[in-house]
């Protein structure tokens, strides 16, 4: 496995963890929430 495949599996996998701890399915604040955890988490893997 890559760097890149290995940091968006940990990433998809931590983002589904947040989202499925703090909101339901239906929540309509869930795509917005899910954005940003994605760009800090893309953010603090980069830097």
């Amino acid at each position: 496995m890559d760097k890149n495949t290995y940091h968006e599996t940990v990433k998809n996998m931590a983002i589904e963890n947040v989202l499925n701890k703090y909101c339901t399915e239906q929540d309509p604040a869930r795509p917005a929430l899910k954005k940003l955890l994605e760009d800090l988490l893309d953010w603090f893997m980069l830097s």
